[in-house]
Parts: C-alpha cells; sequence; structure tokens
C-alpha cells in the first residue's frame, strides 16, 4: 500500500497546485488564450470540482485500503480529462500546450491503474490474515505432539490492568461503528502489551472496548497506540460524545488450561 499512498499524495499535491491559482486567473486566461471565457459558472464549477477531487486523492492516501473502490472513479476523471483534450486539438479547438496537462492527467491515470491493482481488498487482508493464524496454529500443533507437558510448561501472569472504553453511537452510524471497531482487530495484534482485546456491543446505540494487560507500560502503550489515536480522531463522526474510557484493576481471571495456554502463548 506504500505505492498507493505515494501515488495519490503526489497527484493530490500537483492538483492542488496547479488548480487553485485558476481561480484567479479568470480574465488572464481569457487575454493569453482567446477567445474571452464567455460562461463563467462553468470556469469556476470545473474549478471548484477538480478541486475537490485533490481532496479526494488526499483521503486515498491516508488509507488506500480503505478507499480502494474510489481509485476507479479516480481513474476515470484523469482518464476522461486527457482524452478530451487529445480530441479538442485534434479537431483544433484548443492549444498544443494544452497536451502537457493531458499527458500528466494520463500518466497519472495509469499510476492510479496500478495502484488499484497492488491494493488488497478487505476480504484479501482478512483471508490472508486467518491464513497465518491458521499457518501459525499448525506449526504449534507440530511442536506440541507427542511431548507431554510438564505444570510448569507454561507459566501465566495474571492480567491485572484493564482498560473499559463506553461509546455511544450516533443513531443511524451502528454499521460504520462496527466496521471501525472490526478494522481495529489487526492493529490489536501489533501490540505485544495488550494480551486481549474485544469490541463489545452492548445494546442499542452502546458499544464497549475492554481490553487487558499484564503491567501498567502496555496499558501506556495501548492508551498512546493507533487505536486510541483512530478512536478519539472518530469521535465527533460516529459517536454522541467522546469514548467514556475507564482504567479498571481485574481482581480474578480463568485462564486457559496449560495445554491451551502453550499453544496460545506459543503463537
Amino acid at each position: 500500500m506504500k505505492f498507493a499512498k505515494f501515488v495519490f499524495r503526489v497527484a493530490a499535491v500537483w492538483g492542488v497546485l496547479i488548480i487553485a491559482p485558476l481561480y484567479f486567473m479568470f480574465d488572464l486566461i481569457g487575454r493569453q488564450d482567446p477567445p474571452p471565457i464567455t460562461h463563467p459558472a462553468f470556469f469556476y464549477g470545473f474549478v471548484g470540482l477538480a478541486l475537490a477531487w485533490q481532496i479526494a486523492f488526499f483521503f486515498i492516501a491516508s488509507d488506500p485500503l480503505r478507499y480502494r473502490p474510489l481509485m476507479i472513479p479516480s481513474m476515470f476523471e484523469k482518464f476522461s480529462y486527457a482524452a478530451a483534450v487529445v480530441v479538442m486539438v485534434l479537431h483544433a479547438r484548443t492549444s498544443r500546450s494544452d497536451l502537457l496537462f493531458a499527458g500528466t492527467d494520463f500518466l497519472l491515470g495509469v499510476l492510479f491503474v496500478i495502484a488499484y491493482l497492488k491494493t488488497p481488498t478487505r476480504a484479501e487482508t482478512a483471508k490472508a490474515s486467518g491464513l497465518r493464524t491458521s499457518e501459525q496454529l499448525q506449526h504449534n500443533d507440530q511442536h506440541l505432539q507427542g511431548r507431554p507437558m510438564h505444570p510448569k510448561a507454561w507459566r501465566h501472569t495474571m492480567n491485572k490492568f484493564g482498560l473499559l472504553a463506553i461509546l455511544n453511537a450516533k443513531p443511524g452510524k451502528e454499521k460504520e461503528v462496527e466496521a471501525f471497531l472490526k478494522s481495529a482487530q489487526p492493529l490489536a495484534e501489533k501490540e505485544e502489551g495488550t494480551t486481549t482485546w474485544f469490541a463489545i456491543h452492548i445494546g442499542s446505540l452502546r458499544y464497549a472496548i475492554f481490553d487487558t494487560f499484564t503491567d501498567e507500560k502496555g496499558r501506556g502503550a495501548h492508551l498512546n497506540g493507533e487505536i486510541a489515536k483512530n478512536l478519539f480522531s472518530k469521535a465527533l463522526e460516529l459517536f454522541e460524545s467522546e469514548p467514556e474510557v475507564h482504567k479498571v484493576t481485574i481482581l480474578a481471571e480463568k485462564v486457559p488450561s496449560a495445554q491451551q495456554g502453550a499453544r496460545a502463548h506459543a503463537s
């Protein structure tokens, strides 16, 4: 996804630098490239729409996996302009100098196609994650088969530290909230200090996230991690109020048996 991030970020910056000045060049264009523009509403409408697409490119660059479907109309935006300029030049309806911008858009359109093909879908990402988990479990089973488990072969450190975040979704945002919470699971997998992580639907518009940690260091790392940052960045969009985050102390817990625990610990 690094390729897609780079391509769309470059396209967005280039587009803003080229398009934004057009707001102040209406009369100049008419003098330097006659005839004068006779429909200013069309001109400013084109500039505004083109600038809106540059903002869309910034969004795609921020998260290509999430905004991958938006890459398809982005390709059309580039190729349609390039094709229109070529046709107008062939009919002597515009200057040949416009081919420079048409060629740039065509090149960006090709790069958009490559970025789209190189960016996996959410389903493919989830499948790949599931395959890795399956392979890990199979590998662990091979190590465990035929080996007696010593009572002290696996020790469990109690999870004494926890976090409980209460979330109140905005009406009509339930599906978006659930999709957002599910998308955080791969990030939780990467946190070494987070021993367990749960996204919960309490009922109606109420949701929660519950995590456990063996020490305060792990809890602190989680609070400063990507999940927490994403959660608070989405607060105004998805939730009635900011998440209520409570630091909790775990008094007792039930853990897997020694055999199950060894398998989980090894994975």
